[in-house]
């Protein structure tokens, strides 16, 4: 179960355990793990692991990457394919293993992620710039890439969030984002 613990909704943490227990007890065993995310907080993930500890499930690794970095967690299997690992989960068995990226701050990950979402890709003719990868319904039903919605005039609220974004990609940017972004809430030992 992706996300086990963050209350998209706002019901308050009481609620939403009780929700998340009721929602295992009544999936008749087809909910066989929890997920630790690599783009979570540490005091999130901590609280999935007990939480799987609790309700005697395993835990697995996950982390949203929608960018182009690897995961900041990652499961550790002997499996040859992924019905083997699937088998291995489903009786209990999961090892998952926080790398060193894990340490940074999870405010620039995500930022991180946003550039690369946000970059050109040349190599994807017809979807080098991120407008032309994002895609909206329109009034009529018809879905259309925002490049098109926005046919050659891109709000100049957006332009601005593009030079930002852009900005970002710096090294030497990267690196005072790091620092300013990192919250002092990172993982203890893990």
């Amino acid at each position: 179960m992706n996300h086990p613990l963050w209350d998209q909704t706002h019901v308050g943490a009481e609620h939403h355990r009780a929700a998340l227990g009721e929602l295992l007890a009544s999936s008749n065993g087809s909910i066989h793990a929890l997920e630790v995310n690599g783009l979570r907080s540490w005091k999130e993930n901590r609280a999935v692991l007990e939480a799987a500890c609790a309700l005697d499930r395993p835990v697995v690794s996950g982390g949203d990457r929608h960018g182009c970095e690897p995961t900041a967690i990652v499961n550790l299997t002997r499996a040859a394919d992924f019905s083997e690992f699937a088998a291995e989960v489903r009786g209990g068995a999961s090892e998952v293993a926080v790398l060193e990226r894990y340490r940074e701050p999870l405010r620039y990950r995500i930022l991180k992620s946003v550039f690369d979402i946000m970059r050109e890709y040349p190599e994807l003719p017809g979807r080098v710039r991120w407008s032309d990868r994002v895609f909206c319904q329109i009034y009529s039903g018809a879905i259309q890439p925002m490049s098109q919605i926005w046919n050659g005039h891109t709000p100049q609220v957006v332009r601005y969030f593009e030079r930002g974004v852009k900005l970002s990609g710096n090294r030497e940017i990267q690196n005072l984002l790091r620092l300013s972004l990192a919250d002092g809430k990172g993982p203890e030992r893990l």
